[in-house]
């Protein structure tokens, strides 16, 4: 089964150094910036969307869903309409907080079951370029918000 292959791509001790490196504060500029820039008018709305969504971003403590489940739910949604660079985003960031590789190929199986065989092999292939990504990254001791941010964007061009 595909979670058996793809949860051997990012060992134990490269996960560990994705997640040592990984500043929910930077992370959260890097985002406000690329989505501003991509599309300006939803400027007035991040505020709004940091506070509901994503209060670690400003280094508050999570609101009623947490970090990782929201996560869940994005990957999800991002693998059942086939938005690669999106998906990878959100897959980094359910994996640095705390869901696991297996979990992650399980989730993006899920929604693709009802959406078609060519989203799941789409899906596992985001995953795995990604986590062959991180995992580079990781050995490479250059696993920051901004490295990897812009190494997923090589991968998955907009």
């Amino acid at each position: 089964m595909p979670a058996k292959e793809l949860k051997t791509i990012l060992t134990g001790g490269e996960l560990q150094i994705v997640k040592a490196q990984y500043d929910a504060i930077a992370m959260g500029k890097l985002l406000s910036l690329t989505l501003t820039t991509q599309y300006p008018p939803i400027s007035p709305y991040l505020a709004a969307i940091g506070k509901e969504l994503y209060p670690e971003f400003k280094g508050k403590p999570p609101g009623p869903l947490p970090a990782a489940n929201r996560e869940r739910c994005l990957v999800a949604l991002l693998a059942s309409r086939s938005r690669r660079l999106e998906l990878a985003i959100h897959l980094y960031l359910a994996l640095v907080n705390g869901v696991d590789p297996e979990e992650l190929a399980h989730i993006l199986l899920t929604p693709c079951i009802y959406t078609g065989v060519d989203t799941i092999g789409a899906a596992f292939g985001v995953m795995q370029g990604t986590l062959e990504k991180l995992n580079a990254l990781a050995k490479l001791n250059t696993a920051d918000p901004t490295t990897v941010l812009q190494e997923l964007a090589k991968i998955f061009p907009g």
